[in-house]
């Protein structure tokens, strides 16, 4: 009984990790993604400029 809920416990900190990491992951995308937005406006804005 006492290995079962180590065990649950680890399942648990298992899943919080995923979730953890699948947040990270998607934060990066997006603000990639922005990025990316952001330095092509500033290219049109620069290229217009120049």
């Amino acid at each position: 009984m006492k290995g079962y809920k180590i065990h649950k416990k680890s399942r648990a900190v298992r899943f919080l990790t995923f979730c953890a990491t699948t947040v990270l992951i998607a934060a990066f995308l997006y603000g990639a993604y922005v990025f990316g937005e952001f330095a092509m406006a500033m290219y049109v804005v620069l290229s217009e400029v120049l």
